[in-house]
């Protein structure tokens, strides 16, 4: 973890005083004579993100991202995933606030496979993912045509809950392998063990069936079959009822809505939205069987 010398402990200490009355010139003095205070730079780049000067800001964050390298012992080598810094500690906070603003800040500018980078540098620093990555990285992976890559990843990957019960990648995995599938068969070299994108869709509707009238809202989807797909029962609302679950499902559409502006990938999700309707019309019991998974998966005992 990092350790404050002495010097930067009272600077850090006029930061916090700064900080408690809302002083913005305090932390600026504070830079001063210590160019390299982390706090400060970081909330003089916040603060120049709110009055607009979006690159002021990202050059702010550089500067901090160049200063806690620089810190780092000789030993640790975080690109080899062999070592961590807990977000527990309060002197390894600031670097993990950093690198997420800097993935936001590449994702801004279009550099989607370098915001991945950051944020599976941010998913290797500490296990527990206290940024939530896992919630960013299927959607840098898509904008960066990371698809094999991806679902290596969601097959290797280890947590509590099987990832693809996540909405992110239970639509993010069927849209990979939509992808993949397209690949392969130009070459003939379809890999038949796997689920296909149609069926993965389904599942993932089946799972979250609240995203279909928040994607319809958001993207905006006008095609007419929707007006048709939201009359049924199963889609008809924008809810869950599972808090969890359903506030995943807003960070999931908030984030990765403008992929589905995308035409191959509406008619795939329409395609799959139709076969739901009619596995529930010859199935009734599929309803409560999902609502279980549901139930089971996001239950308030598993999640804060």
């Amino acid at each position: 973890r990092y350790v404050h010398s002495p010097s930067y402990s009272q600077y850090q200490n006029s930061f916090e005083a700064a900080k408690a009355i809302n002083d913005i010139n305090g932390i600026a003095s504070i830079l001063q004579h210590r160019p390299y205070h982390i706090d400060s730079l970081l909330t003089m780049a916040e603060y120049f993100k709110v009055v607009g000067e979006q690159q002021i800001s990202a050059d702010t964050i550089a500067r901090c991202l160049y200063a806690l390298e620089c810190a780092w012992h000789p030993m640790f080598t975080p690109l080899l995933g062999n070592c961590q810094l807990k977000y527990k500690h309060d002197a390894n906070k600031p670097i993990f606030t950093a690198l997420f603003t800097h993935m936001k800040n590449l994702d801004r500018r279009g550099c989607h496979r370098s915001a991945l980078e950051v944020c599976k540098l941010l998913l290797s620093l500490d296990s527990d993912d206290p940024m939530g990555a896992i919630f960013c990285i299927d959607y840098f992976a898509l904008r960066s045509e990371e698809y094999a890559w991806l679902e290596k990843f969601s097959e290797a990957y280890k947590s509590d809950n099987s990832i693809w019960l996540f909405p992110n990648f239970s639509f993010s995995l069927a849209i990979c392998r939509f992808y993949l599938e397209r690949e392969a068969s130009k070459d003939a070299s379809i890999d038949s063990k796997k689920s296909s994108s149609s069926d993965l869709m389904t599942q993932a509707l089946m799972l979250h069936p609240s995203v279909i009238k928040k994607l319809v809202a958001k993207v905006p989807l006008k095609d007419r079959a929707w007006t048709d797909i939201l009359k049924h029962a199963f889609f008809r609302s924008d809810q869950t009822g599972i808090p969890s679950q359903d506030h995943l499902i807003n960070i999931y559409v908030e984030r990765n809505y403008l992929i589905w502006r995308l035409p191959d990938l509406q008619k795939l999700l329409i395609a799959a939205a139709k076969q739901v309707i009619e596995t529930l019309e010859s199935n009734k019991s599929e309803v409560n069987d999902w609502a279980c998974v549901r139930k089971e998966a996001f239950s308030s005992e598993k999640n804060e």
